[in-house]
């Protein structure tokens, strides 16, 4: 994905799901605010919400998005014009929007979490109807990527949310589209696996990756994920949409690094974090911390996970590829949630490498195309130590310098 400038635009997301049926008009400000203060330039939102505010389906300010209760036939002009105050919001900020239209949601739940039932009753040309509507409300905002379904995969939902992404391309052909399907055991991590062959399904043109780590799947890795979407053909830009979330009872800062850092250096055009309880704003959720999403904005994983996106965007990331095959980083790779992953440049200018615990790292330093200046930065901190230059030539072997500033051993290697 490209800026208007031509350069290369990465996505610095936070999971902000329920900013428009959960905040008030002024903590929506205070949110977009800290987020462009922090870097951050993409929040994931659900246009109707079903389960996690305490007052659903309702927006903030009170509208229902239907007139008639589930029948997506009947759209709220009122609903959708608070909407697209929030959408300006975005966009007087600059920031993109990725939008779930019609959040499936996970069916295990009583309620369900989502729209599932509602889709099913409402049919395929409802929903293709819905996303004609809701692309004519939208036109005037380019900040928009639709990401469908979510946290969902099952088979005769499917065709239901492909044709409101009929719907919108029928509007707008321009758009970007991509879905969020179940990232659980077994799951379906990439909608390119899921809506395939592509020429069956040409809305769909942007990949994600969705797992999540811990009792569901406790054998998937973001690195593995990512490289083996890297080496499809045609290459297409994927971004990773989810993972474990902070403090969501499993996920503490150090693993909301090493799931990023094998994200982005294996291949992503983008990252989300997810924080408790920022994403549902305190509505209904996972309540696994005492800390309010206010003062969550400044949790460490959060900010060590926006530094790390900064870190590789302050190079040409564009321009760069996933060291896939190890052909860079030929030492002390290990495996798992301990893979060492690294990022190098296309013409061999710079490197970044990012190792989850102590160990020795060896490169093969002819992949680079000149010398170069190596320093470990602190991933917790942020503090940068110089190695000193190294030539492009032979081997480099480097051990890790101890524990960083969080007690951790996780660092992060600059050839620059």
């Amino acid at each position: 994905m490209r800026s208007p400038d031509g350069t290369g635009f990465f996505i610095k997301g936070v999971a902000g799901w329920n900013i428009h049926t959960q905040l008030s008009d002024a903590d929506q400000a205070f949110f977009l605010d800290d987020c462009v203060a922090k870097g951050v330039n993409a929040v994931m939102v659900m246009l109707f919400d079903h389960f996690y505010t305490k007052h659903v389906p309702t927006d903030a300010h009170g509208n229902a998005p239907f007139t008639k209760a589930g029948d997506f036939s009947t759209p709220n002009a009122a609903y959708f014009t608070n909407f697209k105050r929030v959408l300006q919001m975005f966009l007087d900020r600059n920031m993109l929007m990725v939008l779930a239209p019609m959040y499936a949601g996970a069916e295990f739940t009583s309620p369900k979490q989502g729209w599932a039932d509602e889709m099913r009753s409402n049919g395929s040309a409802k929903m293709r109807a819905l996303g004609q509507y809701i692309e004519t409300q939208f036109a005037a905002y380019p900040n928009i990527i639709y990401q469908h379904m979510g946290d969902n995969s099952a088979s005769d939902l499917l065709p239901l949310a492909y044709s409101m992404a009929q719907g919108i391309s029928d509007v707008n052909a321009s758009r970007m589209h991509t879905a969020h399907l179940n990232g659980g055991s077994g799951g379906d991590h990439s909608p390119r696996d899921v809506f395939a062959p592509a020429s069956s399904y040409p809305a769909i043109n942007l990949n994600l990756i969705y797992t999540y780590y811990g009792e569901l799947e406790p054998t998937t890795w973001m690195a593995d994920l990512m490289h083996t979407q890297w080496n499809r053909t045609p290459a297409w830009p994927v971004y990773k949409a989810e993972d474990r979330y902070l403090d969501d009872g499993v996920a503490d800062a150090y693993m909301t690094r090493w799931q990023t850092y094998q994200a982005i250096l294996g291949g992503a055009c983008g990252n989300f974090t997810g924080v408790n309880p920022i994403w549902y704003f305190g509505g209904v959720g996972n309540a696994t911390t005492s800390a309010t999403w206010q003062q969550q904005l400044s949790a460490p994983g959060y900010v060590q996970a926006i530094r790390a996106s900064s870190l590789l965007t302050a190079h040409a990331w564009h321009l760069s590829s996933p060291d896939t095959a190890n052909t860079f980083l030929t030492g002390g790779v290990s495996s798992g949630s301990s893979r060492a992953v690294a990022r190098r440049a296309d013409d061999g200018t710079w490197a970044m490498v990012y190792a989850p615990s102590a160990r020795t790292l060896v490169f093969d330093m002819t992949k680079l195309s000149r010398s170069v200046a190596v320093s470990w930065v602190d991933p917790t901190s942020g503090t940068r130590t110089a190695i000193g230059t190294k030539t492009n030539s032979g081997s480099l072997s480097i051990a890790t310098p101890g524990s960083n500033a969080s007690g951790n051993s996780d660092w992060v290697l600059l050839f620059e």
